[in-house]
């Protein structure tokens, strides 16, 4: 049985967890403006692109309230909120 994390580093993003939100945290190059970044939710999944390129594509660790996440453009990041639609712990950010 594993630990349970509070979030962590993936190849293309680090990610960290509240009781009732995860959030996504993807480095982008400099200059990428709002129009170079697409984000989908769906109830238990999340595509991100930057760029053309696919960033994150998949089944997330949980289930969540799409029309409750948002994303913003940080210092050269693209910050994702997932409202958690239970408020429990997720094993990982994707499944």
């Amino acid at each position: 049985r594993s630990a349970l994390q509070t979030g962590g580093e993936e190849k293309d993003f680090k990610w960290s967890q509240s009781e009732e939100e995860v959030e996504v945290l993807v480095p982008v190059p400099s200059g990428t403006t709002k129009s170079d970044v697409s984000v989908k939710f769906g109830m238990a999944a999340v595509t991100v692109t930057v760029a053309g390129r696919s960033i994150v594509d998949g089944s997330l660790g949980g289930k969540v309230v799409p029309d409750g996440c948002t994303w913003t453009l940080v210092d050269n990041a693209l910050q994702i909120t997932l409202e958690k639609a239970q408020s429990a712990p997720w094993n990982a950010v994707m499944a």
